[in-house]
């Protein structure tokens, strides 16, 4: 369906687990929510599947891998309590993404959520891989990490300096599981776009675990 752009909504696809690569890709009259009213059962959203709609509500708790939502302009808000793996690009310049929940995400793929400028908090007790460029020009001003993450990448938080379009977005505080570990000195040195590491136990008492 990539391209069919007079397509204006999805009937519920009850027996549907696995969505392809580009299935629906620039079909951009799809809007409103996207949830288990029309995806009941599903599990992997490959790459680049809803990129180019214009969703605003992604609400899909029986997903376990999930990408394809590039450059959906309008998405305003992600549920994915069970998934386990975000893939590379899936949130990429989704400019309008404000509130993402997955809290059993155990690997963030690169880019995924590259651009998104207005994503200010997110919370990630179970990550344990961040890859390259994860989070890079995003306008995260703090993150949440538990005590499994054991890989970040190059960039993963990192912004371009020489382009205008990433003025004002500043290297968000991390909030880690452990209050010694393994990333910190290069946390603060910035090899990876982060200044300030602070103990979870101060995220916890400071709000709600998202």
């Amino acid at each position: 369906f990539a391209g069919c752009s007079s397509l204006a909504s999805i009937k519920k696809l009850t027996n549907v687990e696995t969505i392809m690569f580009n299935a629906f890709a620039s079909c951009s009259l799809l809007s409103g929510t996207l949830d288990g009213s029309i995806l009941p059962n599903i599990k992997t959203i490959g790459d680049n599947a809803f990129s180019q709609t214009d969703f605003t509500k992604v609400d899909l708790p029986t997903v376990v891998t999930l990408g394809g939502f590039r450059s959906c302009k309008k998405l305003q808000s992600v549920n994915a309590s069970n998934a386990t793996e975000i893939l590379s690009g899936t949130f990429q310049n989704c400019s309008s993404l404000e509130t993402v929940s997955i809290p059993k995400v155990t690997t963030i793929g690169g880019g995924a959520f590259l651009g998104c400028r207005i994503l200010k908090s997110l919370n990630l007790p179970s990550v344990q891989v961040i890859e390259s460029k994860a989070f890079f020009n995003c306008g995260l001003e703090e993150i949440g990490f538990g005590s499994q993450l054991t890989s970040i990448g190059n960039a993963a938080f990192g912004k371009d300096t020489s382009n205008s379009t990433s003025n004002g977005l500043a290297a968000p505080i991390v909030y880690y599981g452990t209050t010694e570990n393994q990333f910190k000195e290069e946390l603060t040195a910035g090899k990876i776009g982060i200044p300030d590491v602070r103990p979870e136990e101060t995220w916890k008492k400071k709000r709600d675990i998202i």
